[in-house]
């Protein structure tokens, strides 16, 4: 049996739409990473570059979390446009069975932890903590 071109020229299509859209990603993620990485590098010269700095990585690995799910769901997305034409293909029309067999999202993102929010976090309490401290001596004497 021959297969319809019409079948080909949309998937062919779709997988044009579909690497542009992943280029475009692209070009705004090497972006958004260059800019991030200046702006860590930035807070060195800074007077409480610590901090700030220790912000920035945390700002930094957030953004890294959020490009790899990204990256995630284009994989998916590939992999459900595959698989939905591969099936058209060889069929005449798309069955249950067809969308049953459809592959799942597969989030495989090392959930690391909050540990390196914590110093931080710590930090920055520790430094709002002191004046309250200093007013609270004040008082007493």
């Amino acid at each position: 049996a021959r297969i319809d071109s019409n079948d080909i020229r949309s998937f062919s299509y779709a997988l044009q739409v579909f690497n542009k859209e992943k280029e475009l990603y692209n070009a705004i993620a090497n972006k958004k990473n260059e800019q991030s990485t200046a702006e860590q590098h930035s807070f060195w010269i800074n007077p409480v570059g610590g901090v700030m700095r220790s912000f920035a990585s945390i700002s930094n690995t957030t953004l890294q979390q959020q490009q790899q799910f990204e990256q995630l769901v284009m994989a998916y997305r590939l992999q459900r446009l595959k698989h939905i034409y591969e099936n058209q293909l060889l069929q005449t029309h798309f069955t249950k069975k067809d969308f049953e067999g459809m592959p799942k999202y597969d989030n495989n993102i090392g959930q690391s932890g909050y540990a390196k929010y914590l110093l931080p976090l710590i930090l920055f309490i520790g430094l709002l903590s002191v004046p309250l401290f200093k007013r609270v001596k004040a008082s007493e004497a």
